[in-house]
C-alpha cells in the first residue's frame, strides 16, 4: 500500500486546525474524491495497525490500558493517526503514551479531539468538478446516477428513499422537476 503519510501531514490535524468539516471541504476540494478515499484507506489500515499494536502490547505485559470507551479509543487512535507520522511511530513504539493521551483534557495539546476520521466524509457543500455531460441518454443518465450516489454515499438505500419521500412528498411536481434538474444537471 502506497504511503499517504505526506498527505496527512499537509492536513495538519492538531497543528493547523482540528475542524474536521472545514478539513473535509478543503481537502476534497483540493485532492478530489478518489485521492480522499485513498488516503482514508491507508489512515484506516494504520489506526488497525495502532489498535492491533496496543492489544499485543497489552497481552504480552499483561496489562489493559486504562480507555474504557470503545469509541473514544477509536477517536484517540485515528487522532494520533492524524498527527503524523512522527506521533504514529511514538505510540507504536509505547502504546502507554496513548493512554496518557486519552486521559488527558479532551482537546487539550496532549489530548485529543474527535474525530480525525470525520475528516474523510464528503461535505455536503462539496461540488466535483464540472464535467461535460456525455451525448447520450444513457450516458446522461449514468452521469446523473453517479451525482446522486456521491450525494448519499454514506446513507443506506432505505434511508435515502425516506428521505427523499419525506421531503419532497409536499412538493408539487413541477417544483420536483426543476428542483432535479437544479441538483442533477445534465
Amino acid at each position: 500500500m502506497k504511503s499517504y503519510w505526506k498527505e496527512v501531514e499537509q492536513m495538519g490535524w492538531g497543528k493547523t486546525s482540528l475542524n474536521y468539516e472545514a478539513l473535509a471541504l478543503e481537502f476534497h476540494a483540493k485532492w478530489g474524491k478518489r485521492k480522499m478515499q485513498a488516503v482514508r484507506r491507508f489512515v484506516s489500515t494504520k489506526v488497525s495497525d495502532l489498535y492491533t499494536r496496543i492489544k499485543e502490547w497489552e497481552k504480552k505485559n499483561d496489562i489493559v490500558l486504562a480507555i474504557y470507551s470503545d469509541d473514544g479509543f477509536n477517536d484517540v487512535c485515528y487522532h494520533i493517526v492524524g498527527l503524523g507520522e512522527k506521533a504514529f511511530n511514538k505510540a507504536m513504539a509505547i502504546p502507554k503514551l496513548v493512554e496518557a493521551r486519552y486521559n488527558s483534557t479532551y482537546e487539550s495539546k496532549g489530548g485529543y479531539t474527535e474525530s480525525f476520521a470525520y475528516c474523510f466524509h464528503t461535505p455536503e457543500s462539496y461540488k466535483p468538478k464540472t464535467v461535460a455531460p456525455p451525448a447520450s441518454k444513457s450516458g446522461q443518465q449514468m452521469m446523473m446516477l453517479q451525482r446522486f450516489h456521491d450525494l448519499f454515499e454514506a446513507e443506506t438505500k432505505d434511508r435515502v428513499i425516506d428521505r427523499l419521500m419525506e421531503y419532497y412528498s409536499n412538493m408539487p411536481l413541477p417544483d420536483l422537476t426543476a428542483l432535479y434538474k437544479e441538483r442533477f444537471p445534465i
